[in-house]
């Protein structure tokens, strides 16, 4: 009895092993580029309670400072009504914004729903392959099938549609007896969703004129998202160059001319996969492999967006990079065709 009881206890451990080692040992890729100054990085988290953010004030500082986030949006579902307009406030090297309205039109990725939508004895799952590692947790916890980008891209068509990826409240999985219903923490998404938006100018002391750069590039679609979970995006740019002139085309703008480059920054170690996505559906990709740059010749009017995603990764099936369309040429005709060849 005691060797049939000692043998079981072996089997389950040996498979206990295999389990978890896969967890403990995922790592996201590691990318020594540096952050264009251009460029500054942080999340945004919709629908916080104002009693989050005051019981959460300090560890909300702290994680930004401690993941060198250049800001964090939150958007307060419930603002005081003594304060009309938006807030902002440096803590230490972290621009932490409380907005009274969206800053984005539509949630290309939210975490709090993909979370809310894993099943219980799924949630049991995903608690023990937290406590070993919260990014594949929280990874897992994503629906490739969600129809959050299809139908984002279909909203693109009819008009200019900023699409960003948000944390959601705080927690997002409630477990009877683990606690509280408030995993995950916010540190945690913090490390799987970010935002890198491209500003006008540099960020400055005063925290007021900080945030309207920055309000400003979110809404002018100035920005792309990223699975921070799988890699850090620094360095990744996107810019369209039209053919007949010298500026440039950045991602969330709209512009009548459609004949050009599409030129995209990929300056990392390890291997990508690079999508072009034109009103929706895939029109050129790259084959995964290192690539420090890739450019594709643009000659159709449509709404262009470019994915890349990390054929190496354990989570290879979700885009890494998200970037905001680029709407060149007559995309209201464009729409128009689709809806009749539809």
């Amino acid at each position: 009895m005691q060797k049939r009881l000692r043998a079981t206890a072996f089997i389950v451990l040996i498979l206990f092993a295999l389990l978890v080692m896969p967890i403990m040992r995922y790592r996201k890729e590691a990318n020594l580029a540096s952050l264009p100054s251009r460029y500054v990085k942080g999340v945004y988290a919709s629908a916080f309670s104002r009693e989050q953010l005051l019981l959460q004030q300090d560890s909300i500082c702290q994680t930004a400072n401690e993941l060198s986030l250049n800001f964090v949006l939150l958007h307060v579902s419930e603002p005081d009504t003594s304060i009309s307009t938006d807030t902002a406030a440096w803590c230490r090297n972290a621009l932490i914004i409380e907005s009274a309205k969206r800053v984005a039109d539509y949630d290309v990725l939210n975490l709090f729903f993909h979370l809310e939508k894993v099943p219980l004895l799924s949630r049991m799952v995903m608690a023990s392959r937290y406590l070993f590692n919260s990014s594949y947790a929280l990874l897992s916890a994503v629906d490739a099938s969600d129809k959050s980008l299809p139908q984002w891209d279909q909203a693109t068509l009819r008009r200019q549609n900023p699409g960003i990826f948000n944390l959601g409240p705080c927690g997002g999985f409630s477990l009877p007896g683990f606690a509280n219903g408030k995993l995950p923490s916010f540190r945690a998404k913090c490390e799987t969703l970010t935002v890198y938006a491209r500003i006008k100018r540099e960020l400055v002391k005063d925290p007021r004129e900080s945030m309207s750069i920055l309000l400003q590039a979110i809404a002018d679609g100035h920005f792309f998202n990223a699975i921070e979970a799988i890699a850090p995006a620094n360095g990744f740019d996107a810019c369209f160059f039209p053919a007949n002139g010298p500026e440039v085309v950045q991602m969330g703008d709209m512009d009548p001319r459609y004949k050009g480059k599409l030129r995209v920054n990929t300056p990392f170690t390890f291997p990508t996969q690079v999508f072009l996505v034109r009103n929706g559906e895939p029109v050129a990709n790259t084959p995964p492999r290192l690539q420090k740059q890739v450019i594709w010749d643009i000659d159709k009017p449509g709404v262009y967006r470019v994915e890349v995603r990390v054929p190496r990764n354990r989570f290879s099936h979700l885009p890494w990079i998200i970037t905001n369309p680029f709407y060149l040429g007559d995309t209201s005709e464009e729409h128009e065709n689709n809806k009749s060849n539809g």
